[in-house]
């Protein structure tokens, strides 16, 4: 099943369930009915005219800003750009609605309009719809000027106006004989009516009879017009070779106007693609409530997006499967005692009925409901105005996509100390972490992509989706681009610890990909004696050594030395070198930290006694692969491991001498 047809699938399953042209509020929006569009109010760009049932006006105001409305359109005015004159069914722009005056060279738009609006009275005449014979009459007075300018004069408080060019409105007032004017550009402001009935306004823009009448006259209209088989649904009906766009004008589905594209057997776009006009506006209409609806989409680079979404149950489905950006998903860091804990549940998303949402997380679901069930997932870019590339689309059984997040979670998975909880509980990080500690730079506010590097953003979390979504193996050069990430400490300010503890999470990716276990159940690295990790080791015992040292002497000194303690280590200064160097490095860090080690002796002989045993130990294990002469090779990823490794079990101890 191709992405047309499972947005045409998902499309008839809510109008099946009911929820196609439902609306909860005003404020969100909804799938749309075939042959109708919306439009979301700033606050002044819509007006609503409010008439009687004999079409007499009562009343005018600006829709409160965010406000949904939905509106009946035509093949043509659904794709209008420009100048192009192409009326909307009934409710459009001010300039559609209104005589301009022949000296203006703009009544054409309202001719138009209006010759469209008595092809729909003669077939409103066998389909008696009263709210639109209302319309009929209120726009044949042709007020509607008048009352919108009458209106804003009074909303305005101002004593005269009159019109100039374009469909500007010029409100005046004279107050001590100073003049003041007051110009309203009414052109694009869109007019959209209620009915009044009992003294309470009824807006046609969410009357789903409204909108029935619309889709049976555009179902008439159709009638007579040439059939052909749509190659999406398989059924006889008219098509059409042009349709909506999207993020302004970009088309999901277009014909090339170049002729070089038809040369041999097929001569125009028309023959290439056959595509019906109800299942256009059924495929586009999905598509655009995916978009604009919140939980469907995740905005990952300037103008391209991942949606999810379930084909079956598209109001319950909403999801986040990749996390939140850096300023939104918490650091991973335990210091941070708000940070949500990530489930499977989080990895998959939110919002879904109770028992999608536990046979996701894992727990035996008794019934047989989620055997059909498919989890789609797309991902869009906008390539330019006109066209918007499919980068990635997938259907995946649920049963299929639960298995590979969980091979992601588990292979991701660390622990992290919850002080909330006060336990030790793990946690997976999502995508966009992962990408901002590849790809992105250690600020502040956290590691982050800066906005000049939103094209690698986007192409980072696409790749690691792929990773994910095809339970594919975890790069080699993403391994080494997490430890050239980490090579340079110094470049850490703020977060290093967050960028450590990444680091080795994806190292451990790697290996679980290729069925080496590098922790335990309880995510404890378990301990290795290869030479990178044995370094790595050693480098996080000559860093401890000299903090405990000055640790030690501050306390014992009077003069005090508590502004040397927050310094960086040698062994922390020396992190780089270490990775290229580590033999000589090593000897390096032995000479250096004597005086150091003289302090422990000195002041906490019992530390003294542990790191020389601990020293002792390493340098044994070490010497074994030194004696092979590779004294001048440098180490690899499983040396942030061994430091990780070994700064651990510094903390353990002392947890359990305390």
């Amino acid at each position: 099943m191709n992405l047309l047809q499972c947005l045409l699938k998902t499309y008839d399953n809510a109008l099946n369930a009911g929820i196609v042209d439902q609306i909860k509020s005003d404020k969100l929006p909804n799938i749309l009915p075939i042959y109708h569009s919306n439009k979301k109010s700033s606050g002044a760009d819509v007006i609503e005219i409010t008439i009687n049932k004999n079409g007499i006006f009562y009343n005018c105001r600006y829709l409160n800003k965010d406000t949904y409305i939905t509106f009946p359109v035509s093949e043509n005015s659904i794709k209008r750009t420009g100048s192009t004159i192409a009326p909307h069914r009934i409710f459009d722009e001010f300039s559609y609605l209104v005589d301009n005056m022949q000296q203006y060279n703009k009544a054409s738009k309202h001719s138009v309009y209006m010759k469209n609006l008595q092809d729909i009275e003669v077939f409103e005449r066998n389909n008696c719809n009263k709210d639109f014979e209302a319309i009929c009459k209120y726009l044949k007075q042709e007020s509607l000027r008048n009352d919108v300018a009458m209106w804003l004069l009074k909303e305005n408080q101002c004593t005269a106006y009159h019109f100039e060019k374009d469909d500007t409105l010029v409100l005046e007032d004279t107050h001590d004989n100073v003049k003041k004017e007051i110009k309203i550009s009414l052109s694009k402001v869109f007019i959209t009516f209620a009915i009044l009935y009992d003294s309470s306004p009824v807006s046609l823009s969410q009357d789903k009879r409204f909108h029935e009448f619309f889709i049976q006259y555009e179902q008439h209209i159709q009638k007579n017009k040439k059939k052909d088989f749509c190659d999406i649904s398989g059924k006889e009906m008219y098509c059409v070779n042009s349709h909506r766009g999207f993020f302004g004008t970009a088309k999901l589905v277009s014909i090339s106007e170049h002729k070089e594209a038809y040369y041999g057997r097929l001569k125009t776009g028309d023959e290439v693609f056959h595509v019906g006009y109800e299942t256009s506006q059924k495929t586009h209409n999905m598509l655009k409530f995916l978009l604009d609806a919140d939980g469907y989409k995740q905005l990952i680079g300037k103008s391209t997006y991942v949606l999810a979404w379930d084909m079956n149950e598209i109001e319950s489905s909403k999801i986040e499967i990749i996390g939140n950006s850096y300023h939104e998903d918490p650091l991973i860091d335990d210091e941070y005692d708000e940070v949500v804990e990530r489930s499977i549940d989080d990895v998959l998303g939110k919002g879904r009925s109770k028992s999608i949402t536990s046979f996701l997380a894992g727990r035996m679901c008794t019934s047989d409901e989620l055997q059909d069930e498919r989890f789609c997932v797309l991902i869009l870019e906008k390539v330019n105005n006109g066209r918007i590339a499919i980068k990635f689309f997938r259907i995946y059984a649920f049963s299929d996509i639960k298995k590979r997040v969980y091979f992601w979670f588990n292979s991701l998975c660390w622990p992290r100390w919850s002080k909330h909880k006060n336990r030790l509980e793990m946690f997976a990080p999502s995508i966009f972490q992962i990408a901002n500690y590849l790809y992105g730079d250690d600020t502040t506010k956290g590691l982050y992509i800066s906005s000049n590097k939103e094209g690698v953003q986007h192409l980072a979390i696409e790749r690691l989706l792929r990773i994910l979504l095809e339970g594919l193996v975890f790069p080699k050069d993403l391994v080494q681009l997490a430890f050239y990430k980490i090579y340079n400490r110094q470049s850490y300010k703020y977060h290093w610890q967050v960028a450590l503890k990444i680091a080795c999470i994806l190292v451990k990716k790697y290996n679980y990909d290729h069925q080496k276990m590098i922790t335990d159940k309880e995510g404890n690295i378990i301990l290795m004696k290869s030479r990178s990790f044995l370094y790595g080791r050693l480098l996080a015992i000559y860093d401890k050594l000299e903090s405990d040292a000055m640790y030690s002497k501050s306390k014992n000194d009077q003069s005090g030395l508590d502004g040397n303690i927050s310094r960086p280590t040698l062994a922390s200064r020396l992190w780089s070198a270490m990775i290229n160097q580590p033999l000589k490095i090593a000897a390096e860090l032995e000479r250096r930290t004597k005086v150091y080690q003289q302090i422990l002796t000195k002041n906490s002989p019992g530390l003294k006694v542990m790191y020389d045993k601990l020293l002792s130990e390493i340098y044994n294990d070490i010497r074994s692969f030194e004696d092979n002469k590779i004294d001048k090779q440098s180490v690899n990823e499983e040396f942030v491991l061994g430091y990780y490794y070994q700064h651990e079990k510094f903390y353990v101890k002392k947890s359990n001498d305390k």
